[in-house]
Parts: C-alpha cells; sequence; structure tokens
C-alpha cells in the first residue's frame, strides 16, 4: 500500500475512532460498534470519499455481497 493510501486509511480509522467516542459519551453501549449517526455530514462524506479512494471497486462490490448474503441469513 503506498503512503498516500496509508495515510488516507490512517485518516478513516481517526474518523471511526471520533464515532466511537461520541457514542460511548453519549451513553453507548461499550459492547456494541458505533455507526455513521455519531459522524456529521461531512465527517460522512470524508469517510465515503476515503474509502472510495483506499478500496477497489472490486474490494467494495465483494463486501457489498458478502454483507448482503449475512443479512439473508439472519432474516
Amino acid at each position: 500500500m503506498s503512503q498516500f493510501k496509508q495515510e488516507q486509511a490512517q485518516r478513516m480509522l481517526y474518523l471511526f475512532t471520533i464515532a466511537r467516542q461520541r457514542y460511548l459519551e453519549s451513553g453507548g453501549d461499550p459492547k456494541h460498534s458505533a455507526n455513521e449517526q455519531w459522524l456529521t455530514q461531512a465527517e460522512k462524506e470524508e469517510l465515503l470519499s476515503l474509502g472510495e479512494q483506499v478500496f477497489t471497486e472490486q474490494y467494495i462490490n465483494e463486501y457489498k455481497n458478502q454483507k448482503q448474503r449475512q443479512n439473508q441469513q439472519v432474516i
């Protein structure tokens, strides 16, 4: 992974950390993960943009398909 992509991935981790911190500060259960509702609209847009730059389209599509299969198994 290039230095630039590593920096982008680090920024993504930072945004996830911010969301987690806000979730916990609001009384969220530490056993559960935070989601995008704990980010501002600008942070959500930045995270989406970074994800599109760091991960290939093929990787994203495979991830979405995997999640869809998991959700179908739960139902």
